[in-house]
C-alpha cells in the first residue's frame, strides 16, 4: 500500500485524520484518483452504515466531483 501511495485515515486520532486528508488532497492535485468508502467500515450484517462526513469535506476542499 505504501508503494501505491495509499493514504489511510486514522479515525481514532482527529489530528492524524486531518493530516491524512491533507495528504489525500495533495495526491489528488498530483493527478491521483481517490476512492472513498463513506460509510467508513463494513457492518456484520452487510447493511450500509451511516456515511461519515470526511469524504465530503475532502471533495469540497479539492473542488472534486462526487461520483457514485
Amino acid at each position: 500500500m505504501r508503494r501505491a501511495k495509499y493514504v489511510g485515515i486514522d479515525r481514532d486520532d482527529p489530528r492524524k485524520a486531518i493530516k491524512s486528508m491533507n495528504q489525500a488532497a495533495d495526491r489528488f492535485r498530483e493527478g491521483a484518483s481517490i476512492l472513498i468508502f463513506p460509510e467508513g467500515t463494513r457492518s456484520p450484517d452487510g447493511r450500509l452504515q451511516p456515511f461519515k462526513p470526511g469524504g465530503f469535506h475532502l471533495a469540497l476542499k479539492i473542488k472534486g466531483d462526487i461520483v457514485r
